[in-house]
């Protein structure tokens, strides 16, 4: 073998593992939602981690996917059912929250738009509680089996709590966001969360409980790559609209998790 056929060679090689590197490490999470104690899902999602983009679909609920693009600062809604897709990008979602601070604040709330919570940890059921007065999460945690899953999670998870919040009649993002923190700090991923918040009534303070519970699965599979591909496709062909115009006609609330 000549000198140029060893470089090709070896240059090749190098190019290989590197994608088999970096598809080592991308992961799917699948999640269930229940409020109030119900036996019956709400919501039901997958969201697949390849490379430095995540994508997450709706099993059940509207017919849309997300398409989180953090180190280009744009995340991608995708209306299906329409055809139409919208963009936000994270400083203009930050900027949201902060609005949502603000106007929560100022209305008194300061347990649910400004939390001062106590973290806790019980590390031999691995178990991570932040809590308030008015809010508290709880979280059953895994160890990750990829070395970034765990900041990779936690980065997703931060910015689906601040888009969903901009959502109407969902709660704020910053006592999920202290969790995540929590979680993260810790190497965690959590597999069940639980999220009790008490609101103030006229006559008794009302008590609202939301769980879900999520499955990790450290590969993608065939079918996986395939829902990665149309929604690429998706992305070339569907109508840009305004943020305005999309969730005006596309108004179902979506849940913590």
């Amino acid at each position: 073998m000549d000198g140029r056929h060893l470089c090709f060679l070896q240059a090749w090689t190098l190019v290989a593992a590197m994608g088999l590197s970096a598809a080592a490490q991308d992961f799917r999470v699948e999640a269930d939602v229940f409020v109030d104690g119900t036996e019956e899902s709400v919501a039901e999602t997958l969201t697949l981690f390849k490379g430095d983009v995540v994508y997450d679909f709706f099993l059940k609920g509207p017919d849309e996917a997300t398409v989180f693009d953090l180190n280009r600062g744009r995340i991608v809604l995708l209306d299906n059912s329409r055809q139409v897709q919208t963009t936000v990008t994270t400083e203009q979602l930050q900027q949201l929250s902060d609005l949502i601070r603000s106007a929560g604040s100022a209305k008194g709330n300061e347990q649910l738009f400004n939390p001062q919570t106590s973290p806790s940890f019980d590390e031999q059921a691995k178990i991570v509680m932040v809590a308030s007065d008015r809010l508290t999460y709880r979280a059953k945690c895994i160890d990750p089996k990829l070395p970034d899953a765990a900041e990779k999670y936690r980065r997703f998870a931060d910015w689906y709590a601040r888009l969903n919040a901009v959502r109407p009649g969902n709660p704020p993002p910053f006592g999920r966001l202290e969790l995540n923190a929590a979680v993260a700090e810790r190497t965690l991923v959590p597999e069940e969360i639980e999220r009790t918040v008490v609101l103030d009534r006229p006559l008794a303070n009302k008590t609202m409980k939301a769980r879900s519970r999520n499955i990790f699965l450290w590969s993608l599979s065939g079918t996986d790559q395939k829902r990665i591909e149309k929604a690429s496709t998706n992305l070339a062909k569907f109508e840009t609209v305004d943020l305005g115009r999309y969730w005006q006609a596309n108004s179902v609330a979506k849940q913590d998790r």
